[in-house]
């Protein structure tokens, strides 16, 4: 399997099919449009990554961004992972510890569904917070 980041001009040229992974990943969060992703990844605020096989067939794709929390603590986030195999992650964590420590960040961050955490915890990553979301209705009653 490989992995390699999409240039900001191969963004609008893998357009459709990076969206027709990562819509149903960001199904629920009110907070994230795609075409903020996709503003932000030409922008170079966010990173679009591309799985693929041997044979050249994408198989997912997955956003990451670089951001400080706490002003003093570099993290490389990994969010909106969508594939055909879910293994496509934890394949190719070490290429993003590579991507996070050149980028100068130390620390990793994934944010996902529940089920990530039962697949992320023996390679060492810890459950830190969880988010509750109810979405509330535009007419006051």
């Amino acid at each position: 399997m490989k992995m390699n980041k999409l240039e900001p001009v191969e963004i609008l040229t893998h357009w459709e099919e990076v969206e027709s992974f990562l819509r149903p990943a960001i199904i629920g969060d009110a907070d994230v449009t795609l075409t903020a992703i996709r503003t932000h990844a030409i922008g170079q605020l966010k990173q679009i990554w591309k799985f693929s096989d041997d044979s050249g067939k994408t198989t997912g794709y997955a956003v990451t961004e670089i951001y400080t929390p706490d002003g003093d603590t570099i993290t490389a986030q990994i969010h909106f992972a969508a594939a055909d195999d879910i293994s496509f992650l934890t394949n190719h964590l070490d290429h993003f510890e590579h991507w996070a420590r050149e980028a100068g960040a130390n620390q990793i961050e994934i944010i996902g569904r529940k089920g990530w955490e039962k697949i992320m915890r023996p390679l060492g990553f810890i459950h830190n917070y969880t988010s509750l979301t109810r979405h509330i209705a535009k007419e006051l009653h």
